[in-house]
Parts: C-alpha cells; structure tokens; sequence
C-alpha cells in the first residue's frame, strides 16, 4: 500500500502565487527521484538499510583501529579491508543462486541473523580481551560472507518492493543510501571508536541489524510461486546461470562495460588514500575529507540519475559517464596539491561514478527474467570487483613505478580507451515487459511414464518454409535457439532438407524430463516475440514437433503407460 508523504492540500490552503518554472521543475524532480519513498514497504527497507550501512562503516573503523592495536604489521591492516571484499568475489554467485531457488526472504533473514550474531560475537571477544590478529580477520570475514548472501536477494527483491515503474528510481535511492552512510559513518565511527573504543563499534554494527531484521519479519511478501518440478540442484542452478548470462548479449555487453569500468576507474577510485597522502600531504582527517568529497558527488548522482535517464538511453549514459570520470582523474592529477581542485573533481567523480554503476545495475535488473535475476546480478557484482580488484594492483604498482600524477592520467587514458570496447558491447534499449515470464499454455502429456531424471529429452521441430522466407526464417530462428540454449537446452541445430529444401529441422536436448519442463517455464515475452517472428514467416502448415527419450545401448525401452496431463507451460 502507498502512503503518499506529500499530501495533496486543499483548494482553500494552497499557496496563491503561480509556480514558477522552476518550481514545476522542482515537483517533477520530487516526483520522479523520490517516488519509491511513497511505498511504505520500500521506504521502511530504505531507512532499515540506511541504519544497517552505518553500522558497517562503524564497524570498518573498528575493525582498522583495533587491527592497528594489536599488531603493527601494516600488512594485517591491509588485510581487514580485503576480508571484507574478499566475500563478494567467492560467494555472489553461489548467493545469487540460492536467491532465485529459495524464498528471497527467508535467504535475506538468514544472512542479516548470520550477521548480528557475528557482530555481536565481535564484540564479546574484544569485551572479554580475546581479540587477536587472525580472530578478527575471521570475524570480519564472516560479516563479509552475510553481506555477500544478502545483497543479490535484496537487489532481486527491489523490484518486488518498489512499484514496478519506479524500479530505476529505487536503485538510485538505493545508491544514495549507501553512499550517505559512507559520507558520514567513518566521521560517527571515528568519534565512537575514540570516546567508547572498538567494543562499542562492534556493538553498534550488531544493533544496527535489528531494525533490517523486525523489516524483513513484518514484510508480507507475496508466496513464491512453485515451479512445475522440483527446484534444481544447487550446482546445477549456478551453471544455468552462468549459461544465461553468457548467451545473454545485453547481460555479456553489461558485464564487460562494468569489468572495464571497474578496472580503468579504479586509478581514481582506489587510491584516494594516496591522493590525500602524497598529493595534498594530508592525514586522516584530509582522507576523510577527501573520501566524503567522493560521497557527496554520488549522492548528488543519485539525485540527479531520473534526470540524466530521460535524456540518455542505458548505451549513452553509462558512456557518459566514463568520459566525465576521466575528467576526474584527469582534473586530480592537474590539480597537484590544491585542495580545492582535488574536492571539485573527486566530487565529480563520485558523481560519475554512482550513475554509471547505477545505470548498469538497474540495466542487468530490467534485462534478466525473474527466474535468474539473482544470478545475473551476482555474475554483475563479480565482474565489477574482478575489474576494480586487477585495476588496484595495476595502478598501485603504477603509482610506485612513475608517480601518482602519470597514474591518474594514464587512468583516464585506460577509461576513453575502453570507449572502443564499448562499441562492441552495446546495450539495447531495454523494457522490464521484455524478460516478464511468457504465459505458455500446458505441455502435451507424454504417452508413456516418464521420470523426472530420465533423459535426455531430444526436441525435433520440424517447418515448411517458402523459398521467399528461407533468409529471414534462418535469422530468426538462430535468434530463438539461442532463447532455447540461454533457457537449458543443449546441442541445438538447424538443418534444411536436401531434397526437399522447403523442410526445416530444428533440433535440441534437455538433459532430462524435469529440466524441459523447467526450460519450457523460463520462455520470457521476448523468447515468444522471436518465436512469434518464426511462426510469421511458415507456410500454411504448422511446425511438427516429435519428442524423443535419447536411450543409450542395453537401456530398456519406456512403456505405452498413459500419463495424466501435466499444466507446466508450451512445449516449444
């Protein structure tokens, strides 16, 4: 239910004077940016979210300082924030799966239960004097480890707690909220950690669970929905993801655009220590300086992303936004040690970098079907960090071998270069009706009794086609076998007829009974548009469609036992 925050006022209490054009413009701002807040649902998640980001940046100081106590090892310093990301490289798949097998919710009340009992955990031992270098590493990594579960079955889940139509303004406000707590929670943790120690961080991390989890408790989600065979396996799922994602092009052209944004942006984006150290010759406080200069630019580029997506498509803005992050860099390293400069462009780049991220989040969400989206999102996140992960080494080896001026240009180099990837990968103009599940009518019963395990399933379609279509006909089916394959079936050819060259054959396997029946589930509206394209251009005929049971030598045949009709969607 939507609780409108600004009612509408009376006739009689309205303000007399005409509003002015920019105060029109100002309503459509509100409107478009903060409309995901007018859902009580999405707007509990957002603050619930909010609490819970400050308590990890409270915790982060925490951890640093504590680490800093009781061993002078730089290294084991380094160590904490690499625990932390470390998570989100291993397990984002492996979460994004078990978020599209299983109840979103219950996964997401697992993950954050997982957490306060960790936090809190930390915070006994660090009470009780326990603490050591490797404990705290473990610890940090495990909070890592729930982060990683938690966040593709939130991301997957957006769409489901904000309105439809206002899903782009969701992860923007999303964006804007982790950045708002990464602007201000080093500043609450500093002071925390100095007034009251470590101990109180780790305490307030664990506390700022409790308001995601009396959220996640009292949202009343709509029950999943059971498939028409048992969910797959595991591994199993986790490979049909990552199939998906790979025949995918759209999904593929994210996944590079990302991975090479994350690997050339970050010669800004992961040495802004080193900007605040050697460029300015600051100390902790220019850091924070520095770093809340890099926040309050991404929350401006979340405010302003609704306007930014009226005028550019996902291809043009997140290119956009490659270019203005080069100017960052770019701007930082002529900046030198003028404090000024350095805070305007890293204000600019914080701004660049939200809105290109942003964008390409909010694309994977509108492109992948309900059915994978938490993988496609995990496979996301993993080429993301992988580019942001290899970029940090190669620009800190950079900045050691000529400087930090040479590496940030060089970074910004790296950032137009890839430019000229992106014109191969491109990313269509995309709308979420597009990859909405097809409502396919039930699949023909088989005469005999078959098992769910029995396979494989071998498809044989057999169409008439005039010579006139043949051209066209080839195209589209090409495009629909790769709709077949992204969905699970395997081997998929298409043959003409030698002597009677009207004849088509398309042919494909599904590894077993229950696997067709689940490919047969995941045809989106888009698949069923390309099938549609198909049918257009047959003769009068329609297509003949044999099923067979692949049976290897010395297997026994099926029998001719009827089988109940099954309601689990068309068979094509």
């Amino acid at each position: 239910m939507a609780l409108n925050c600004w009612p509408a006022m009376p006739d009689d209490a309205r303000p007399h004077p005409t509003p002015t054009g920019l105060a029109n413009a100002y309503a459509r701002w509100r409107a478009d940016t903060l409309a995901p807040l007018q859902v009580d649902t999405f707007r509990a998640f957002w603050l619930a979210s909010l609490v819970s980001n400050l308590g990890g940046m409270i915790q982060n100081v925490g951890a640093a300082w504590l680490m800093g106590k009781l061993t002078p090892d730089p290294a084991f310093i380094a160590f904490v924030q690499a625990a932390a990301s470390l998570p989100l490289m291993l397990f984002s798949l492996l979460a994004g799966a078990l978020a599209d097998l299983f109840d979103r919710r219950t996964v997401m009340l697992a993950a954050v239960g997982f957490n306060l009992v960790a936090a809190a955990g930390l915070g006994a031992m660090t009470l009780l004097g326990a603490a050591t270098p490797w404990a705290l590493l473990a610890f940090t990594f495990a909070l890592g480890a729930g982060a990683a579960l938690f966040a593709p079955a939130w991301q997957a889940s957006v769409r489901e707690v904000a309105q439809e139509e206002t899903l782009a303004q969701a992860v923007a406000l999303n964006s804007l909220g982790f950045n708002l707590a990464r602007s201000i929670g080093p500043a609450l943790g500093g002071a925390l950690v100095g007034l009251a120690g470590a101990t109180a961080a780790f305490v307030a991390n664990a506390a700022s669970y409790l308001a995601l989890l009396v959220v996640l408790l009292r949202w009343k989600r709509a029950p999943r929905i059971a498939g028409a065979v048992a969910r797959e396996p595991l591994w199993d799922a986790i490979g049909a993801g990552v199939r998906y994602v790979r025949l995918s092009p759209t999904l593929m052209a994210i996944n590079i655009r990302g991975n090479l944004f994350g690997f050339a942006g970050a010669g800004l984006f992961a040495l802004i220590p080193i900007v605040a150290r050697d460029a300015l010759k600051g100390d902790a406080a220019t850091l924070g300086l520095v770093l809340g200069a890099f926040g309050v630019g991404a929350m401006i580029g979340a405010l302003g992303s609704g306007a930014l997506r009226a005028r550019f498509n996902y291809d043009r803005l997140t290119s956009l936004g490659v270019i203005v992050f080069a100017i960052a860099a770019a701007g930082v390293a002529v900046s030198g040690g003028a404090m000024a400069g350095v805070l305007a462009f890293m204000t600019l780049g914080g701004a660049a970098w939200m809105v290109t991220n942003s964008t390409m989040t909010i694309a994977v969400q509108t492109a992948a079907p309900r059915w994978v989206a938490g993988r496609a999102i995990a496979l996301f996140q993993m080429a993301a960090f992988a580019g942001i992960a290899a970029g940090s080494a190669v620009w800190g080896h950079s900045v050691r071998e000529i400087g930090l001026s040479p590496t940030l240009f060089a970074s910004a180099g790296a950032l137009i270069a890839s430019l000229a990837a992106f014109a191969f990968a491109r990313i269509p103009e995309l709308t979420a009706a597009e990859a909405a599940a097809a409502l396919a009518g039930p699949v023909k019963p088989a005469a005999a009794a078959i098992e769910p395990r029995a396979g494989p399933i071998v498809i044989e379609i057999t169409y008439r086609v005039a010579s006139d279509n043949a051209a066209a006909f080839v195209e589209a089916a090409n495009a629909l076998g790769r709709a077949r394959q992204r969905n699970g079936a395997i081997g998929w050819s298409l043959a003409q007829d030698i002597d009677a060259p009207d004849i088509w054959i398309e042919r494909y396997l599904s590894p077993t009974w229950a696997d067709h029946l689940r490919r047969v589930e995941r045809f989106t509206k888009a698949d069923e548009a390309v099938r549609d394209r198909v049918r257009a251009l047959l003769a009068e005929h329609e297509p003949s469609v044999r099923r067979y049971l692949q049976r290897p030598d010395g297997a026994e045949p099926i029998g001719a036992r009827p089988k109940p009709a099954a309601t689990d969607g068309g068979q094509m």
